[in-house]
């Protein structure tokens, strides 16, 4: 029965720290890898034998039904165990330890093969098992760090548009794990949260009275083909939902914070170096941006706290333009596009996190906030890092007008143009980031343990 084990020291923390981080809800969600895309149809509600995960896993060319079970909880961890298929096993045990320097974590895994399992198949399950424990590690000790830093200060109750988007999601995660309490808005009136519609009108301000923050995120993907009815679509779902929302506030009692999202767009084509003082720029993309910004002024004109994180490229593997990129750059088959010196403003998923959590805090300033990393790249830049990350090529160019005719006006602004944001005011707070540098965020990005 092969055997994987991983260990790592969380400084500074207890067990009962550690334990009371993976018995909270978004555990689950925040340690799945975001490169296997997976499907989930049931999450554990908490560290308790008998609790199941079930999801769909990429296999190959088809993804595979995976029902995880907690067989064993005690004092120092947990175990769960999987059938695997054509008969193999799998029993992953999870400890924390003390540690004279705080909590020493231990993923343990062993799986039982069948006989005809080749050798081949051993060292690939070995290599993504180390894909997993080592991003698993990586992000658990950064999230404890972030708590640790917190821990003392009061839970906060955060309400989230957009929040079964790929940021809303992830977000929802991250905030309730660092003990946080979400609570989603909710348009389809099944599931439980704030009933709204992206309209004037459509939030009762008395729905907003338990809330500290609002984190804005919901809008029609720019992502798409831009005909007459797109256009309208991306303006009015941000600037009507905003507006809705900045209304609401208004008129509540509770003024919660607004931390509504905002995008790197705000600036046009801006080859030269922007912060936050910057001028709009011109283009479909900075009209949108400045009109979804001036939507929160009936918040700000009663005094609330009003926050706009400028959003650049998020490096996410499951969703958005990096996951887009993948599949031709893991064939060999990517590079950069048209003449590939146009800013390549972007973020890693777990740095936006933590900018979107701080924005919540009550002595977070108001205005707005670049959420970009401070290493600013050019496509090409971006191609070839993407590339190496992935051990492969990434030399193959795409011509402009490849793009502008097959994606037309949003081929254009989001792939062939760009604005060199910086993110003056995130230095200036001396915001740590998790992951200042292109190769190794995208490393992170996409599974691929440092070198």
């Amino acid at each position: 029965m092969p055997t994987h084990i991983a260990r790592i020291v969380l400084p500074g923390l207890s067990p009962d720290d550690v334990r009371a981080w993976h018995d909270r809800p978004g555990a689950f969600d925040r340690l799945a890898p975001p490169w296997a895309r997976l499907q989930v149809h049931q999450r554990p509600r908490r560290i308790a034998r008998g609790e199941v995960a079930q999801f769909d896993a990429p296999l190959g060319p088809t993804r595979q039904r995976w029902t995880s079970t907690i067989a064993e909880v005690n004092d120092d961890g947990f175990v769960d165990t999987a059938p695997l298929p054509l008969g193999g096993r799998w029993r992953h045990t999870h400890r924390w330890l003390a540690h004279p320097e705080g909590c020493e974590l231990v993923d343990e895994v062993d799986w039982h093969a069948p006989a005809w399992t080749t050798p081949f198949l051993r060292r690939w399950v070995t290599r993504e098992l180390e894909r997993l424990t080592s991003h698993r590690h990586v992000l658990l000790a950064a999230d404890l760090q972030r708590w640790s830093q917190t821990r003392h200060e009061p839970r906060r109750v955060i309400g989230v548009t957009g929040a079964s988007g790929s940021v809303g999601s992830a977000l929802c995660a991250f905030l309730t794990t660092q003990g946080h309490r979400v609570v989603p808005f909710v348009r389809d009136g099944q599931r439980v949260g704030i009933p709204w519609r992206p309209t004037p009108g459509g939030v009762q301000p008395t729905s907003l009275e338990p809330l500290d923050a609002i984190v804005h995120l919901a809008g029609a993907t720019v992502a798409q083909r831009w005909t007459p009815r797109a256009l309208a679509e991306i303006r009015d779902s941000r600037v009507l939902g905003t507006t809705a929302l900045a209304e609401a506030i208004a008129a509540s009692e509770r003024k919660p914070r607004l931390i509504s999202a905002s995008a790197v767009g705000w600036y046009g084509h801006r080859p030269e170096a922007v912060d936050e003082q910057a001028a709009p720029g011109e283009g479909f993309l900075a009209e949108v941006g400045v009109a979804w910004e001036q939507a929160a002024e009936p918040a700000r004109r009663v005094g609330a706290a009003v926050v706009h994180p400028r959003i650049g490229l998020v490096l996410d593997a499951s969703h958005g333009a990096l996951a887009g990129m993948l599949p031709a750059f893991r064939l060999g088959l990517g590079g950069p596009l048209g003449a590939g010196d146009q800013p390549f403003p972007w973020i890693a998923r777990d740095d936006l996190l933590d900018v979107l959590a701080l924005a919540t805090r009550p002595e977070h300033p108001d205005g707005v906030v670049n959420a970009v990393a401070p290493e600013a790249v050019d496509q090409r830049t971006f191609a070839l890092a993407l590339g190496q990350a992935l051990s492969r090529p990434a030399r193959l160019p795409v011509p402009g007008f490849v793009v502008r005719t097959l994606a037309g006006q949003m081929g254009q602004a989001l792939l062939l143009e760009g604005a060199r944001a910086v993110p003056a005011v995130l230095l200036r707070q001396r915001h740590a980031f998790r992951w200042p540098h292109l190769l190794p965020a995208l490393r992170h990005a996409v599974g691929r343990p440092p070198p």
